[in-house]
């Protein structure tokens, strides 16, 4: 049996020339169905977070694909948000 030891994607993607340039996530609140409940533990109707990111190489190439649920009572979300100076200075 061959054991793979876990690593981050970006190792894989920059070992095989993959550049990753671009992505869109999206984040929205909807109604978990039966079958999530099921696979969740949800006992009850509730809100859940439905994520889900397309992630692009730099020749506009959709590279990954990412979809996740999320209890809402237990997930916080933050966003860092950060300009480059030098780009704006005149």
């Amino acid at each position: 049996m061959i054991l793979m030891k876990k690593r981050p994607y970006t190792d894989f993607y920059k070992e095989n020339g993959v550049i990753i340039a671009d992505a869109v996530e999206t984040l929205e609140s909807i109604m978990a169905t039966p079958e999530l409940k099921r696979e969740m533990f949800i006992e009850s109707d509730m809100p859940i977070f439905y994520r889900a990111r397309i992630t692009y190489d730099n020749n506009s190439k959709p590279i990954e694909y990412s979809k996740n649920y999320y209890k809402a009572n237990g997930y916080k979300y933050v966003v860092h948000l950060h300009r480059k100076m030098q780009l704006y200075q005149k």
